[in-house]
């Protein structure tokens, strides 16, 4: 199996998660895993060569509450979560939340985080992890090719999202309903048709999270 990405700073060299502790829960039949992954991340292995910035994109089904957590971990690329069903600890940067319903939560690349305080609470939780490059620090972020927005909007977005303190959202609404038809398409059968609907609804979530964060009044540190 292919080895995590690694983050390498002044002194310092991070590497990216590989949920153990969800694929053990998978194995032992107390939640239910749907998911598209590369590398070390748990699922259903993506096609080499096809939309290669997708790290991991799925969701879990936790049906009661669990006897495990994904402790603090690092990824490489951008994590969008979206909690479905149910409440889940959440914590980024040593800050504590408790999510519910229709919270989203982003993660910039190789920023510190846990998903269960410590254990993980009956749920079902959306994600998408996609690789914009960065393995340095101060690296600019480069978006994926197969994406449609704008080079203004991939700016803008851009901005928000890496000067951007705040972790978490509460979206519902299109955002919602984008990580729903992406967990909806990963379980079409035929490769052909899946790639064509992750690719529209990944698309569709970056324009609805575009659409949210240009709502809110945020205040950017230029120093992130």
């Amino acid at each position: 199996m292919p080895l995590p990405a690694l983050f390498q700073a002044v002194g310092a060299t991070y590497k990216a998660d590989t949920c153990e502790p969800l694929k053990a829960a998978v194995k032992r039949g107390e939640a239910r895993l749907v998911a598209l992954a590369r590398r070390s991340y748990p699922g259903e292995r993506l096609p080499p060569g096809r939309l290669t910035e997708i790290c991991t994109l799925g969701y879990w089904d936790a049906p009661k509450d669990q006897r495990w957590g994904l402790d603090w971990h690092r990824n490489e690329g951008i994590e969008l979560t979206y909690l479905d069903r149910g409440r889940l600890g959440f914590a980024v940067d040593g800050k504590t939340f408790r999510l519910r319903r229709g919270d989203l939560t982003v993660t910039r690349p190789w920023q510190l985080h846990r998903v269960g305080l410590p254990d993980v609470s009956a749920s079902r939780l959306y994600w998408l992890i996609l690789d914009v490059g960065v393995r340095r620090p101060h690296q600019p972020w480069r978006w994926p090719k197969w994406l449609v927005c704008s080079p203004r909007d991939f700016e803008r977005l851009t901005r928000l999202l890496r000067h951007n303190e705040r972790p978490v959202w509460h979206a519902g609404g299109a955002v919602g309903a984008s990580f729903r038809r992406l967990g909806g398409s990963l379980e079409l059968a035929d490769a052909a048709a899946r790639e064509t609907r992750m690719r529209l609804h990944i698309n569709e979530l970056l324009v609805a999270l575009l659409e949210l964060l240009q709502r809110k009044k945020i205040a950017l540190d230029e120093t992130l």
